[in-house]
């Protein structure tokens, strides 16, 4: 969101980070130089809003709910039932 609380979108978010001392090196959004705690917010923020959802959608691809699994796997398919709605919600 820019000063006028319009939605914006940016190009390029990028985070460097030291692998060996495993230590943030530096970070920016498009042109702007971003500090630590800044980038750092985009990152949780990106992560509970976007990827997360993704995770829990790919999750359901994973279940099997076959009908024929109730009598041998009933505690494994009651699993993947509240798994899928779990993840609806």
């Amino acid at each position: 969101m820019d000063s006028n609380c319009d939605p914006q979108i940016a190009d390029l978010f990028a985070v460097e980070i030291d692998l060996e001392t495993k230590r943030f090196v530096s970070a920016k959004m498009d042109d702007m130089i971003l500090n630590a705690k800044e980038a750092v917010i985009l990152l949780w923020y990106n992560s509970i809003s976007a990827q997360h959802v993704k995770l829990h959608s790919m999750a359901n691809w994973g279940l099997n709910l076959d009908d024929s699994l109730q009598d041998n796997h009933a505690f494994i398919r009651r699993n993947g039932v509240v798994t899928v709605m779990y993840n609806f919600l």
